[in-house]
């Protein structure tokens, strides 16, 4: 496998990492950062809810699929 592609996908990894600890951290401020100037009105409690689910449930994965892959490797060895 290329360099490149392990590094680029090592950046977009780490990329999608940050943005899901942001929505699980601070899902209010990133509306507001984001997505405020298309609204008339701010969402409801469960829009921030699901939006901090999301990102708890993105930054797992991330964890996952940076993690797993190695150990399956070293177990089959």
């Amino acid at each position: 496998m290329p360099v490149f592609m392990i590094v680029s996908s090592y950046i977009l990894l780490g990329v999608l990492f940050v943005v899901s600890l942001l929505q699980a951290a601070a899902p209010r401020w990133c509306w507001k950062m984001f997505e405020s100037w298309k609204a008339t009105a701010e969402p409801s409690e469960m829009y921030f809810l699901l939006r901090r689910i999301f990102g708890i449930a993105g930054v797992i994965i991330v964890i996952l699929v940076v993690t797993v892959p190695p150990i399956l490797y070293y177990m089959h060895s």
